[in-house]
Formats: C-alpha cells, sequence, structure tokens
C-alpha cells in the first residue's frame, strides 16, 4: 500500500516530535472506547486542548469499543471499507465525513451543531447513504484539526518535510520555509507528483525552466494574509487548499512584475495526507490498540492528452 511506504519512510523523524507532544498513560484495564481514546489526548494536553473548534465525534457512536484505529486524511467510503478491512471501526482525519462543516455529533461545542448546509443535505442519498454506511458498521469518526499540532509545531508540514526528504533544509524553523538544492520548476513538480502520490489534484503556475530553491509549504487550509507576508524571500508556494480569486490570481499576476512567483497546488487531501500517515506512529505507542494508516487516493483524475 502506498501508505504504508510513505509510513515507513517519515516514521522515525515524526514520532519524536509527536511522541513528545502526546506521551499519555497507559491504557487502564477494560474495553476502550473511542471516547475514551480522545479523552486521554484531551488529558494530555490539560489547557492547550482548543474547545468549540472543528474537532470531535463527527459520525458514528463515541462509545463503541474499540477493535483499532486508522488515521488518515479523508474518510470517503472507500477509505472507511480499507480502514474495516484491517479491523478498524475508530477512524481519525483531519477531514470531515459529511462534506460541510460546522459539523460535530458530539464532543464539540453548542456552537458546532449542524447547518444549514447539513440540514439540507440529510436527504440527499449520498449523505443518507454515508451516513447508513457508518452506522451499520459500527464506525465512530474523530475529527482531529484544531488539536493535531502542539504550539510552533504543524505536523502536516512535518509530514511533507518528511516525504520530500528536506529535513536538513529548514529555514527558519516554525514557518514552513525549506532551503532546497537549487532547481526547476518542472523538476520540483515532478518530485512532488512522485512522492505524495498526486494524479489530477496538482496545479502548477510560472514557468517550467523557472529556477527554485526557497520553497515555502502550507498544506491544508491556506492563510492567505500569512502566505502573503512569506512570499517576498520564497521562489515558490507549494500549497493545499486554494481559491483562484486570492492567491492564485496573485501568482499570475506575479508573472507581470519583476518578482515572479511559482505556485505548485498539490490539492488539500494530497498536502494533508502525508502528516496524517506519520501520525499513526505516534498514536500506535499510546493507543493500546492496533493504529493502521490509511491512503486516499488522489480524489482528481486527468484527461488523457
Amino acid at each position: 500500500m502506498r501508505g504504508a511506504s510513505l509510513l515507513t519512510r517519515r516514521e522515525a523523524g515524526l514520532a519524536t516530535i509527536a511522541a513528545g507532544a502526546f506521551c499519555l498513560p497507559a491504557a487502564a484495564a477494560g474495553p476502550l472506547t473511542a471516547a475514551d481514546v480522545v479523552e486521554r489526548l484531551r488529558q494530555h494536553r490539560g489547557d492547550r486542548w482548543k474547545e468549540g473548534g472543528l474537532d470531535g465525534f463527527v459520525a458514528g457512536d463515541p462509545q463503541v469499543v474499540v477493535r483499532g484505529i486508522a488515521m488518515t486524511a479523508m474518510p470517503d467510503i472507500p477509505t472507511l471499507r480499507k480502514a474495516l478491512a484491517q479491523g478498524c471501526n475508530m477512524i481519525i482525519s483531519v477531514e470531515s465525513p459529511l462534506y460541510a462543516r460546522p459539523y460535530v455529533a458530539s464532543g464539540g461545542s453548542a456552537a458546532s451543531g449542524p447547518n444549514q448546509t447539513v440540514e439540507r443535505l440529510q436527504a440527499d442519498p449520498a449523505y443518507a447513504g454515508k451516513l447508513a454506511f457508518i452506522e451499520q458498521n459500527r464506525l465512530a469518526i474523530y475529527r482531529l484539526s484544531d488539536n493535531l499540532g502542539t504550539p510552533g509545531t504543524d505536523p502536516l508540514i512535518e509530514g511533507i518535510a518528511q516525504a520530500m526528504r528536506w529535513g536538513a533544509y529548514r529555514s527558519p524553523a516554525g514557518t514552513g520555509r525549506f532551503d532546497i538544492p537549487r532547481g526547476s520548476l518542472a523538476a520540483l513538480s515532478r518530485s512532488l507528483k512522485r512522492r505524495l502520490g498526486t494524479n489530477g489534484g496538482m496545479r502548477v503556475i510560472g514557468q517550467g525552466d523557472h529556477s527554485v530553491s526557497r520553497v515555502l509549504v502550507a498544506p491544508g487550509r491556506i492563510d492567505p494574509v500569512a502566505v502573503v507576508k512569506l512570499l517576498p524571500e520564497v521562489d515558490v508556494l507549494v500549497a493545499g487548499d486554494l481559491r483562484e480569486w486570492e492567491l492564485v490570481e496573485y501568482f499570475h499576476d506575479s508573472w507581470e512584475t519583476s518578482q515572479p512567483k511559482a505556485l505548485i497546488a498539490v490539492g488539500r487531501i494530497m498536502s494533508e495526507q502525508p502528516g496524517m500517515l506519520a501520525a499513526a506512529s505516534w498514536l500506535r505507542s499510546i493507543a493500546g490498540v492496533p493504529v493502521q494508516p490509511i491512503s486516499v487516493e488522489d480524489p482528481y483524475w486527468r484527461l488523457p492528452a
């Protein structure tokens, strides 16, 4: 499985970082429920735990006895089937399974209840069918986003750094900036495509022979203000989720100025996947049940030329 090979390359580096942040007590005797797993995370983080955000049980039964835990970026139905095949009935993902936010079935704040999008989806066959699949298979799905990292550390950035073997090129720490050996934009794009497993989701702005070395990595949700602040010091942005009327337009226009900037958009899910796969290593050491990294395929496909 592609995710297994990615995890092998990254486990050593990320386990050290994450284990320091999530060294929980040994599992108590007796059955471990999904809610127990989350409570142990909550107790360990103490006052660093963020309440009222995106995190919470987004589907299924928090009281289900956990046989195994799957770590993944996106809990789509094929990924849930993979989890079940590997004996996992608790899924921890950085994204929600039910197409809209905020939506927290339990474990979140009162402000995180169903919104109008969710209410309108409830009669939709895709929504109803997925919810039925989750309930029939007795799954518990927990979204771990706000509390995934630690102060000064972004595990999604660390995941990409490990997948790309950029650990020695970080500069400065905590910003997502890497000074890699200089090469062409086309060569960097090909390397990202190969190591992250992207297919049709990768998009590039810039000339293929443009020389790049200073890379800014911004996986998942993008903060345009924070990114623009750092752009003067980099050659290329490797991004997750972008809106075309914001940064995409900026990068296009930069080529009409004296300081062109390149953009490689790998997609939200594929930018988050390396960090979530590697997170299985630290969770495995504390959960007391099997923990499996589950790969998600690039959700897009490319038309043949």
